[in-house]
C-alpha cells in the first residue's frame, strides 16, 4: 500500500511506502529473527523489519537495483548486525545492509570479475562464517556452484575468495560454527562437507573434504535440513531425513549415532531444524514442532514428546483445504534463546515465547523435561500465491484480495489489518465489494456466489447466500448505486449479463453480446446508464443499460489489451458541456500505454514512449493529476511506472519496485489517497 501524493513536487516523489501485506515465497531464508521484539523479512521487492510487539513495519527499497532487481535470499550473522542480501538479474549480487537501521553498508557489494560473472548468474542460498563474517553462497541451482566471500580489507567491496563448481543438486550451506575453512552442503540426495584453502587462488581454494555421505547402507535420499550443534563436550552436524535424524562428527562426518524417528505417536516429517544450547528443534507436518535435549555427560539426545501450534489458532489462521497450512517450513531462534518464530507453508508467522513460566504449564519447563510453548500469529498472515483480483469498498476503508491459493481476505487499509477471511476448495478468480460493504461476490470456474460480511466476525461462513451460473468469469462490477452486477463470462464466445442485486433471482435482465475474446475489464460511466466494456483483441464497447445497445469506440481489432481504466475528465476542456471521458489501455505492444478521449467534439489517441516495458494493469488519479500503470511480466521486477496527467507521447516516466515478481493488479481507494498494488508474489 502506497500512499499517493500531489505531483506538484515532481514525478520521482508521488509514492510513498505505507504498509505491506504479506512475505514473499521461494526465499532461501524466508524470514529472520533480531531479537525477541524484531523479524526481518523480504516482501515484494522489499526488505521488512517488522516490531513483533508494536505491530508496525519499517522498510527498505535501498537493494533495488535494475541490474539486479530480484531478492533471492537473506542472511543475518550470528552477532545479528549484519544482514546479507543476495540478488539476481542481469548480474547476480550479494550486498550488506546494516539489520538494525536497514541501510546498505558503504561500498558493501559483490565485486566480480567476467569469469565470476558468467559463473555466478544467480545466488539462492547464503550463509555467514560464525567467526569473520565471511558468506558461503550457492548459485546456479540448475548446475550449482559453491562461493566463498569476504570484505576486502579496504571496504572497497565483497571479493570471492574460492569458487567451485558442485555438480550435484544442493539446496542449503552453512559453515562451521568454530572455523570459518569447513562448509557444508545438503541436497536430496547429497553431503558433502568442503574445505577452504586461504594460500591458494579463488579458482583452487575449494575441495572436497568429505565428498558423500557416510555410510556404509544404503545412502538416504531425502535429506530436508541440518545445522551445526556446539557445546563443550560435543561440537557435530546435525542431517535430518524422513526418517532418521544423523548426529554426524564436524571434522570428517562420521556417523557417530542416529536417531530414529518413526515412534507412530511422536512421529514428525521433519522440515526444518533450529539449534538451541541444550539440544536442537525440528519442526514439519501437521504444525508439529519437537525438542531434542542433549544428555548431560553424554553425546547423544533425548526426545521430548512432540507438541503443535494450538489447533485453534491453525484453524483461523487460514489452514487451506488442500492440506496446505499445515507445515512449518521454517523456525528461528533469537540469540538469548527467549522467542521462537515458526512460519508455515502458507506464509503465516507464528511466535512463542521460551521463557519459563510458572504460571502456564503448557510452556517450557525450567528442567527442560516437557517442550510444548503456547504460540499466538505474530502477524496478519497474507496470501501464498497470485493474487487474482482486488475491490476497494466506496464507504469503508476496506480492500478485498482473492488468490490462487484459494482464499480470500478483506483488509482494513487504514487500520493495517486483516478483517475478514474466507477459504474455499477452489480457486477465486475475481470479486467484487458492494457499496455498502456488507456484501462481497465472488466467482468461481462455475458459478458466482453472494457472501455477507458480519460484523466482529474475522473468520467468514461460506454462506453462500446466493449463487449465479456463470463460468470462469474473470471480472465483476457494482454499478455507483450498488442494485446492478455485470459479470464478464469466461466462455467462448464470452457475454457480459446484468443481474439484480437486491432481487433473488438467477436470470439476467441484460445478455450483452459482441466481443470475440477475452473480456479484460467493465467500467461503469458515472450516471450508471452506460457500461464500457474492453476486449482482449483491443475492442472497447459502450452499452446503453436501458436498452442493451452497442455504440463502438474502437471496433477494430488491434494489438492485445490486458486493463482499461475510465475516468471522467472535464478538466480537459472545462467549456464541453457534455461530460469528457478518458480511457487508459494497457496494451501488449511497444506503446504499451494508450490515452482515448471522448466526449464533445474530440476524439484523441496518445500512445507512450515505445522503451517502456509492457503494462498488465492501469489506473489514474484525476485529482492527484498522475496515471499509474503496473509491470505486467512476473519474469520481472513488479514495478510501478507513474506518468504525469495528461499523458503525452513525449512523456518521460518514473518507476518504483514494489512485487518480487510482476504485478497483477493495482488500484486506487477512494479520493485517491493510496495505491493499492497485488503481485504474482501474493505481496
Amino acid at each position: 500500500m502506497l500512499e499517493v501524493r500531489s505531483s506538484a513536487a515532481g514525478v520521482a516523489h508521488v509514492l510513498s511506502m505505507k504498509y505491506i501485506f504479506g512475505i514473499n515465497s521461494g526465499c532461501g531464508h524466508d524470514l529472520e529473527l533480531l531479537d525477541s521484539k524484531s523479524i526481518v523479512y523480504v516482501a515484494g521487492a522489499n526488505i521488512v523489519k517488522y516490531n513483533l510487539d508494536e505491530k508496525s513495519q519499517e522498510y527498505s527499497q535501498a537493494t533495488f537495483s535494475k541490474s539486479s532487481p530480484t531478492i533471492t535470499d537473506i542472511c543475518l550473522n550470528s552477532s545479528r548486525d549484519f544482514l546479507a542480501i543476495a540478488k539476481k538479474g542481469t548480474r547476480a549480487q550479494i550486498q550488506l545492509l546494516n539489520a538494525k537501521t536497514l541501510k546498505p553498508h558503504e561500498k558493501s557489494s559483490t565485486k566480480m570479475n567476467e569469469e565470476e560473472n558468467k559463473l555466478m548468474q544467480d545466488f539462492y542460498h547464503l550463509a555467514f562464517s560464525p567467526t569473520d563474517n565471511k558468506i558461503a553462497a550457492l548459485s546456479n541451482a540448475a548446475d550449482p556452484v559453491l562461493s566463498y566471500w569476504a570484505q576486502e580489507a579496504q571496504g572497497n567491496g565483497i571479493k570471492a575468495i574460492g569458487y567451485m563448481q558442485l555438480k550435484c543438486p544442493v539446496e542449503k550451506v552453512s559453515v562451521h560454527p568454530n572455523r570459518s575453512d569447513t562448509i557444508c552442503c545438503v541436497g536430496p540426495e547429497t553431503f558433502k562437507l568442503i574445505r577452504y584453502y586461504p594460500d591458494k587462488g579463488p579458482d583452487e581454494s575449494l575441495k572436497f573434504h568429505v565428498a558423500s555421505f557416510p555410510s556404509k547402507k544404503e545412502i538416504p535420499s531425502d535429506f530436508r535440513c541440518h545445522c551445526w550443534f556446539v557445546s563443550p563436550t560435543l561440537t557435530c552436524i546435525i542431517l535430518c531425513a524422513s526418517r532418521n535424524i544423523y548426529i554426524l562428527k564436524d571434522d570428517n562426518a562420521d556417523i557417530l549415532f542416529t536417531l530414529e524417528n518413526n515412534d507412530p505417536k511422536n512421529y514428525l516429517d521433519i522440515n526444518c531444524i533450529a539449534p538451541v544450547k541444550d539440544g536442537f528443534i525440528v519442526g514439519g507436518e501437521g504444525l508439529k514442532i519437537q525438542k531434542y535435549r542433549k544428555k548431560e555427560n553424554e553425546e547423544s539426545f533425548t526426545p521430548l514428546p512432540a507438541s503443535r501450534i494450538n489447533q485453534n489458532i491453525a484453524n483461523s489462521d487460514y489452514a487451506i483445504s488442500d492440506g496446505r497450512g499445515s507445515n512449518i517450513m521454517a523456525i528461528r531462534i533469537d540469540s538469548e534463546e527467549e522467542k521462537l518464530i515458526c512460519l508455515t507453508d502458507v506464509r503465516s508467522i507464528y511466535s512463542a515465547s521460551l521463557k519459563y513460566d510458572t504460571a502456564s504449564a503448557l510452556k517450557v519447563d525450567s528442567d527442560g523435561s516437557v517442550f510444548s510453548p503456547t504460540f499466538t500469529l505474530a502477524c496478519d498472515p497474507g496470501h501464498s500465491d497470485k493474487i487474482n483480483f482486488m475491490d476497494t469498498c466506496v464507504r469503508k476503508p476496506l480492500i478485498a484480495t482473492c488468490s490462487q491459493d484459494r482464499t480470500v481476505k478483506v483488509w482494513d487499509y487504514e487500520k493495517k489489518e486483516l478483517v475478514y477471511n474466507m477459504s474455499f476448495s477452489e480457486e477465486c478468480f475475481a470479486l467484487a465489494f458492494h457499496p455498502s460493504g456488507y456484501q462481497l461476490v465472488v466467482s468461481m470456474a462455475d458459478k458466482i456466489i453472494f457472501t455477507k460480511l458480519y460484523l466482529k466476525s474475522r473468520e467468514q461462513q461460506q454462506d453462500g447466500y446466493r449463487s449465479l451460473a456463470v463460468k470462469a468469469c474473470k471480472f465483476m462490477k457494482f454499478n455507483h448505486g450498488g442494485d446492478l452486477l455485470a459479470a464478464a463470462s469466461g466462455e467462448t464466445p464470452p457475454e457480459i449479463t446484468i443481474y439484480r442485486f437486491y432481487e433473488n433471482s438467477s436470470s439476467p435482465i441484460l445478455q450483452l453480446k459482441g466481443h470475440t475474446g477475452i473480456i479484460r475489464c467493465l467500467e461503469w460511466a458515472p450516471d450508471d446508464l452506460s457500461l464500457y466494456s474492453c476486449g482482449a483483441h483491443g475492442m472497447i464497447y459502450r452499452w446503453n443499460i436501458k436498452d442493451g445497445e452497442r455504440r463502438d469506440i474502437l471496433s477494430k481489432k488491434s494489438t492485445t489489451v490486458n486493463d482499461m481504466c475510465l475516468t471522467l475528465d472535464n478538466t480537459l476542456n472545462p467549456n464541453q458541456t457534455s461530460p469528457v471521458y478518458t480511457i487508459l489501455l494497457a496494451v501488449d505492444a511497444k506503446e504499451s500505454l494508450r490515452e482515448i478521449t471522448i466526449g464533445g467534439n474530440q476524439e484523441n489517441i496518445v500512445s507512450t514512449e515505445s522503451t517502456d516495458p509492457i503494462f498488465g494493469c492501469v489506473v489514474k488519479s484525476v485529482e492527484k493529476k498522475m496515471t499509474f500503470a503496473g509491470v505486467r511480466d512476473p519474469q520481472r521486477d513488479g514495478s510501478i511506472y507513474f506518468y504525469r496527467h495528461p499523458l503525452t507521447s513525449k512523456e518521460t516516466s518514473s518507476k518504483t519496485a514494489l512485487n518480487y515478481l510482476g504485478v497483477a493488479r493495482i488500484l486506487l481507494t477512494p479520493k485517491d489517497k493510496y495505491l493499492i498494488s497485488g503481485g504474482y508474489d501474493g505481496t
